[in-house]
């Protein structure tokens, strides 16, 4: 599981470096879906990083885990 996260948190990277010269000048016509193509990634990663133990489960990540998605509805 670590090393999945590794590899996602890598390709994170390497989207936040390469993302803007994508949508501007490979794929101009693809700006808008490239420009979430980000947000998928980030949330693998903390996906990841929960099952492998990386993140602690305290109260105050529960918290902040409620509070997301009570500000996601």
């Amino acid at each position: 599981m670590l090393r999945y996260t590794k590899w996602a948190i890598w390709l994170y990277i390497i989207l936040l470096f390469f993302e803007g010269a994508l949508r501007k000048w490979a794929f101009p016509g693809w700006s808008q879906p490239l420009l979430i193509v980000r947000d998928p990634v980030l949330l693998l990663i903390y996906g990841l990083a929960l099952m492998s133990g990386i993140v602690p489960r305290s109260r105050f990540m529960i918290f902040l885990a409620a509070l997301a998605l009570a500000s996601l509805c």
